[in-house]
């Protein structure tokens, strides 16, 4: 009986650590591409983990602080500026998705616009 138990037991772990493994977040496996986004920029891939096409800006609107369009539209970004941005999903700075203070990484269905 001890047996059983003990039997029973080591199924219950091994069910529960499958389980724990299955619900643990993915890691992002690219690393931050440091040496293709320059200091000072906010850099845009048009896909995930920093594949696709890469657009990089340097405060296109400073000093007016207006809304800027992503064209086309970003599924990675990473901020490598000096200061925080704010991100949206629409082209007009309306729908607001994400904020990415210095050295944030943001991955997204799309972002459209930012400021």
């Amino acid at each position: 009986m001890r047996s059983t138990k003990l039997q029973s037991l080591v199924r219950a772990l091994a069910v529960a650590g499958v389980l724990a493994a299955s619900l643990a977040p993915a890691s992002t496996a690219s690393a931050i591409p440091n040496d293709r986004c320059p200091e000072g920029y906010v850099c845009f891939w048009t896909g995930y983990d920093f594949t696709g096409t890469m657009s990089v800006y340097n405060n296109p609107r400073f000093p007016d602080y207006l809304c800027t369009g992503i064209r086309p539209a970003a599924r990675t970004v990473f901020n490598n500026d000096d200061q925080p941005w704010n991100f949206y999903r629409d082209t007009n700075c309306q729908q607001f998705a994400v904020a990415l203070e210095p050295g944030d990484v943001e991955t997204s269905d799309r972002l459209l616009s930012w400021k």
